[in-house]
């Protein structure tokens, strides 16, 4: 009986999704992750560096069958600044850039997910007005 109700307490019906962000370019990179809650406010939730090509955050996320999870939820943020040499800086939200968002635009190996930031993201960032933050 105990063996019965362990078998029936497992994980089967779960899966777990990997999400990378892959630095391939020759800049160093800094990700600001930021959850924007119902009251209109800005929440930091963390910051990462990826200082040369190759250089990888990865997330991995578990759920069930039934469910859908996405970068959002792996990150668990809803807005990334993506900020080269400290001197530019492109923001990321659900559907901008479009076509290009680190929160919906991944490259799909069965359950790993995939962004790689380019020189395209390099080139579309916004110069700062001194040091980006």
């Amino acid at each position: 009986m105990l063996l019965l109700i362990t078998i029936s307490c497992t994980d089967s019906s779960t899966t777990t999704r990997v999400y990378r962000i892959v630095n391939s370019t020759t800049h160093a990179v800094e990700l600001h992750f930021y959850e924007i809650p119902l009251k209109g406010q800005t929440n930091f939730v963390f910051a990462t560096g990826l200082d040369d090509s190759g250089l990888v955050i990865e997330r991995k996320l578990k759920t069930y069958a039934l469910e859908s999870n996405s970068p959002i939820e792996a990150f668990e943020a809803d807005s990334i600044a993506l900020i080269f040499n400290n001197e530019r800086v492109e923001g990321h939200t659900f559907n901008s850039p479009a076509g290009n968002s680190m929160l919906t635009n991944y490259e799909r190996n069965g359950d790993h997910f995939t962004y790689t930031i380019t020189e395209e993201n390099y080139n579309n960032a916004n110069p700062c007005d001194g040091p980006c933050n």
